[in-house]
């Protein structure tokens, strides 16, 4: 994750894959709808986060990461409870990480869904200095009325805006008003799959201020060393591969 202009980078995304017995891997648009299904999806992402964060922390202590910059992990809706406030402190406390460092990411759809419990839990977390983003932005609800209501400080705007920016004239105004709506509200964007020069450029343009995808930098392993003239860390391509 960079600044949208390309200079800076900002902060990593965990991905996950499933490695499959021929040796591929698996994408989470495939295994996470069926971990859904059969009731899986919690545990897996509880087993991701002490993950992310202990990989994201030997990052820091070689000095691949500045101070500033964070990681960043989705959050599945079943993981949204009471008990999610200190799981995470205390993952982060294991990982010798501060608050500060971690963003959470969580779809609006997942959100809305269960929103008076989303606001207290995340509150919550928000005041122990984790940053929340809602992901897949403008695919769900993406109503003024909850985003004003949710304790988020990003919004990440979905990759199917950003591919068809140049293809679709009506692609920029929608653009514009979450931009518009962002800063209205004092939040941070991020465009998701941004993979060619003048999707970045167009996205500058319009006021967006972070940026991930091919562009900066392909998945990558969490034990490779990063390339500081590239990009440093994993970066998705498409937004089912988030997880």
């Amino acid at each position: 994750i960079r600044s949208i202009d390309g200079s800076r980078v900002c902060g990593f995304e965990a991905l996950a894959r499933i490695e499959k017995l021929d040796g591929g891997l698996l994408s989470p648009a495939i295994f996470i709808p069926v971990s859904e299904e059969v009731g899986l999806v919690r545990v897996i992402g509880e087993r991701i986060l002490p993950k992310a964060l202990a990989a994201f922390s030997q990052m820091r202590k070689r000095g691949d990461v500045g101070p500033e910059a964070f990681v960043s992990v989705n959050l599945a809706p079943d993981q949204i409870n009471e008990g999610l406030v200190d799981f995470i402190l205390t993952a982060l406390d294991l990982a010798k990480l501060p608050p500060e460092s971690l963003k959470l990411e969580i779809t609006e759809t997942a959100l809305v869904s269960q929103l008076d419990l989303a606001i207290s839990v995340l509150g919550r977390l928000r005041s122990h200095g984790v940053s929340i983003a809602i992901d897949d932005f403008g695919t769900g609800y993406s109503s003024l009325t909850y985003l004003r209501q949710l304790p988020v400080d990003t919004i990440k705007i979905d990759r199917s805006f950003v591919t068809k920016i140049h293809r679709k004239p009506e692609q920029i105004s929608i653009l514009k008003t979450i931009c518009g709506l962002a800063k209205l509200l004092a939040l941070n964007t991020v465009a998701e799959g941004v993979e060619t020069e003048s999707e970045r450029a167009a996205l500058e343009k319009l006021g967006v201020d972070y940026g991930q995808g091919w562009l900066f930098g392909k998945p990558a392993p969490i034990d490779l060393k990063p390339n500081h003239n590239r990009a440093i860390g994993p970066t998705e391509r498409t937004s089912g591969d988030q997880r």
